[in-house]
Protein backbone atom coordinates (compact mmCIF):
# COMPACT_ATOMS: atom_id res chain seq x y z
CA UNK A 1 0.00 0.00 0.00
CA UNK A 2 2.87 2.46 0.82
CA UNK A 3 4.27 1.42 -3.47
CA UNK A 4 0.34 2.78 -4.41
CA UNK A 5 0.36 5.80 -2.34
CA UNK A 6 3.76 7.22 -3.43
CA UNK A 7 2.81 5.89 -6.88
CA UNK A 8 -0.51 8.17 -6.33
CA UNK A 9 0.86 11.32 -4.62
CA UNK A 10 4.31 11.31 -5.47
CA UNK A 11 5.97 12.82 -8.67
CA UNK A 12 6.47 10.30 -10.50
CA UNK A 13 9.13 7.12 -11.26
CA UNK A 14 11.52 6.06 -13.82
CA UNK A 15 12.40 2.54 -14.44
CA UNK A 16 14.19 0.70 -17.35
CA UNK A 17 11.97 -2.34 -18.46
CA UNK A 18 12.23 -5.92 -20.70
CA UNK A 19 8.91 -6.37 -22.39
CA UNK A 20 8.81 -10.29 -23.24
CA UNK A 21 5.19 -10.22 -25.72
CA UNK A 22 3.86 -13.95 -26.11
CA UNK A 23 1.36 -14.76 -28.89
CA UNK A 24 1.37 -18.47 -28.68
CA UNK A 25 2.86 -19.43 -32.11
CA UNK A 26 5.81 -16.42 -31.65
CA UNK A 27 6.95 -14.01 -28.78
CA UNK A 28 9.25 -10.76 -29.02
CA UNK A 29 11.26 -9.09 -26.69
CA UNK A 30 12.24 -5.34 -26.28
CA UNK A 31 13.76 -2.79 -23.91
CA UNK A 32 13.10 0.44 -23.09
CA UNK A 33 13.49 3.35 -20.39
CA UNK A 34 10.39 4.63 -19.01
CA UNK A 35 9.18 7.72 -17.00
CA UNK A 36 5.96 8.04 -15.40
CA UNK A 37 5.05 11.69 -15.04
CA UNK A 38 2.87 13.08 -11.85
CA UNK A 39 -0.12 13.19 -13.84
CA UNK A 40 0.17 9.47 -14.67
CA UNK A 41 1.25 9.15 -18.19
CA UNK A 42 4.19 7.31 -19.19
CA UNK A 43 6.83 8.16 -21.53
CA UNK A 44 9.25 5.54 -22.92
CA UNK A 45 11.96 5.53 -25.44
CA UNK A 46 13.02 2.31 -26.60
CA UNK A 47 16.57 1.04 -26.31
CA UNK A 48 16.82 -2.47 -27.18
CA UNK A 49 17.04 -4.27 -30.45
CA UNK A 50 19.37 -1.81 -32.28
CA UNK A 51 16.45 -1.68 -35.13
CA UNK A 52 14.24 -0.28 -32.90
CA UNK A 53 16.08 1.61 -30.43
CA UNK A 54 15.22 5.54 -30.03
CA UNK A 55 11.35 5.05 -30.74
CA UNK A 56 9.71 7.09 -28.18
CA UNK A 57 6.31 7.88 -27.33
CA UNK A 58 3.97 9.03 -24.38
CA UNK A 59 1.28 6.71 -22.84
CA UNK A 60 -1.90 7.49 -21.16
CA UNK A 61 -5.60 6.42 -20.26
CA UNK A 62 -7.25 8.42 -23.00
CA UNK A 63 -4.75 8.71 -26.03
CA UNK A 64 -0.62 7.47 -27.00
CA UNK A 65 1.82 8.70 -29.32
CA UNK A 66 4.58 7.57 -31.13
CA UNK A 67 7.44 8.84 -32.45
CA UNK A 68 10.50 7.51 -34.94
CA UNK A 69 12.49 8.11 -37.75
CA UNK A 70 11.85 5.86 -40.33
CA UNK A 71 11.01 3.01 -37.79
CA UNK A 72 8.07 1.49 -37.22
CA UNK A 73 7.02 0.05 -34.13
CA UNK A 74 4.01 -2.08 -35.04
CA UNK A 75 2.74 -5.28 -33.06
CA UNK A 76 -0.65 -7.29 -32.68
CA UNK A 77 -2.91 -6.60 -30.72
CA UNK A 78 -2.43 -8.92 -26.90
CA UNK A 79 -5.41 -10.01 -24.50
CA UNK A 80 -7.98 -9.76 -27.30
CA UNK A 81 -6.82 -6.87 -29.26
CA UNK A 82 -6.53 -4.67 -25.43
CA UNK A 83 -3.29 -4.37 -24.95
CA UNK A 84 -0.21 -3.57 -27.17
CA UNK A 85 2.93 -4.72 -25.64
CA UNK A 86 4.58 -0.92 -25.87
CA UNK A 87 1.45 -0.17 -23.16
CA UNK A 88 3.19 -2.50 -21.25
CA UNK A 89 4.77 -0.10 -18.65
CA UNK A 90 1.23 2.30 -18.22
CA UNK A 91 -0.60 -0.98 -17.71
CA UNK A 92 1.49 -2.32 -14.75
CA UNK A 93 1.55 0.74 -13.13
CA UNK A 94 -2.00 1.54 -13.38
CA UNK A 95 -2.61 -2.09 -11.55
CA UNK A 96 -0.26 -1.31 -8.81
CA UNK A 97 -1.94 2.54 -9.15
CA UNK A 98 -5.52 1.37 -8.63
CA UNK A 99 -6.12 -2.57 -9.21
CA UNK A 100 -7.94 -4.68 -6.71
CA UNK A 101 -5.28 -6.44 -4.56
CA UNK A 102 -6.34 -10.48 -4.84
CA UNK A 103 -4.13 -12.05 -2.96
CA UNK A 104 -0.36 -11.51 -1.61
CA UNK A 105 2.41 -13.64 -0.18
CA UNK A 106 5.92 -13.39 1.06
CA UNK A 107 9.31 -15.32 -0.59
CA UNK A 108 12.75 -15.16 -0.95
CA UNK A 109 13.04 -12.16 -3.32
CA UNK A 110 10.06 -9.69 -1.44
CA UNK A 111 6.16 -9.55 -1.76
CA UNK A 112 4.67 -11.19 -4.28
CA UNK A 113 1.02 -9.09 -5.49
CA UNK A 114 -1.97 -10.48 -7.34
CA UNK A 115 -3.67 -7.60 -8.71
CA UNK A 116 -6.85 -7.56 -10.69
CA UNK A 117 -6.77 -4.81 -13.38
CA UNK A 118 -9.54 -5.12 -15.50
CA UNK A 119 -9.67 -3.33 -18.27
CA UNK A 120 -12.76 -2.26 -20.82
CA UNK A 121 -14.41 -5.05 -18.95
CA UNK A 122 -11.86 -7.79 -19.53
CA UNK A 123 -10.17 -9.48 -16.78
CA UNK A 124 -6.43 -8.68 -17.04
CA UNK A 125 -4.81 -9.74 -13.78
CA UNK A 126 -1.27 -8.94 -12.76
CA UNK A 127 1.35 -11.02 -10.65
CA UNK A 128 3.81 -8.51 -9.51
CA UNK A 129 6.64 -9.02 -7.72
CA UNK A 130 8.30 -6.69 -5.35
CA UNK A 131 12.12 -6.01 -3.96
CA UNK A 132 12.41 -6.07 -0.35
CA UNK A 133 12.25 -2.54 -0.56
CA UNK A 134 9.29 -2.66 -2.18
CA UNK A 135 10.16 -1.96 -5.91
CA UNK A 136 8.54 -3.72 -8.81
CA UNK A 137 10.95 -6.14 -10.03
CA UNK A 138 9.01 -8.07 -12.66
CA UNK A 139 5.27 -8.02 -13.76
CA UNK A 140 3.39 -10.83 -15.81
CA UNK A 141 0.30 -10.49 -17.22
CA UNK A 142 -2.69 -12.83 -17.52
CA UNK A 143 -5.93 -12.33 -19.67
CA UNK A 144 -8.13 -15.69 -19.27
CA UNK A 145 -5.91 -17.69 -17.36
CA UNK A 146 -3.25 -17.17 -20.19
CA UNK A 147 -0.19 -15.36 -19.64
CA UNK A 148 0.94 -13.12 -22.13
CA UNK A 149 3.54 -10.29 -21.46
CA UNK A 150 6.55 -10.79 -18.86
CA UNK A 151 8.36 -7.88 -17.21
CA UNK A 152 11.68 -7.37 -15.97
CA UNK A 153 11.96 -4.25 -14.40
CA UNK A 154 15.48 -2.50 -13.43
CA UNK A 155 16.15 1.03 -11.54
CA UNK A 156 13.13 1.77 -10.31
CA UNK A 157 13.24 5.08 -8.57
CA UNK A 158 10.96 8.11 -7.64
CA UNK A 159 11.54 11.20 -9.02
Amino acid sequence: MSLRQRLLTGNGCSFDMTVLADYGDKSYSFSMHCTMEKEGNVRFAVTAPESISGISGILGEVAGGLTFDDQVLAFEMLAGGQITPVSAPWHMLEALKGGYLQGCCENEEGLLVQINDSYRGENIMAEIQLSSDGAPVSCQLFWSGRRFMTLSVRNFSFL
